[in-house]
């Protein structure tokens, strides 16, 4: 009998083995999870932050070219503006000598 009762008493043994075996798995799997969450979350919160950061250089950068980009306008228009008016000048100067030739 007591042959017996030491196999019984193994079987037992090993179920435990086995729920503890599987309470550690879901442990595991639980810890693992959570872990994976928090990782993800801070990847995911750099991630924003850095395209946040970008967002941020880049509207400064148009802000600068578009500044860059007005003066440079306001210089060619006012290169374009004293070229029309010394050909008006001219052409004024043109039209009164042959009104005066007359």
């Amino acid at each position: 009998m007591s042959i017996l009762n030491a196999i019984i008493q193994a079987e037992a043994e090993a179920k435990n083995l086995i729920l503890e075996a599987k309470n550690d798995q879901k442990t595991i799997i639980e810890t693992s999870k959570i872990h994976g969450e928090e990782e993800a979350k801070k990847i995911l919160e750099n991630a924003n932050l850095e395209a946040t950061k970008i967002i941020n250089d880049n509207k400064e950068q148009l802000k600068a070219n578009k500044e860059a980009n007005e003066l440079e306008l306001a210089k060619i228009t006012s290169i374009v503006n004293e070229d029309a008016d010394r050909k008006i000048e001219k052409l004024t100067d043109f039209v009164v000598g042959k009104v005066l030739e007359l």
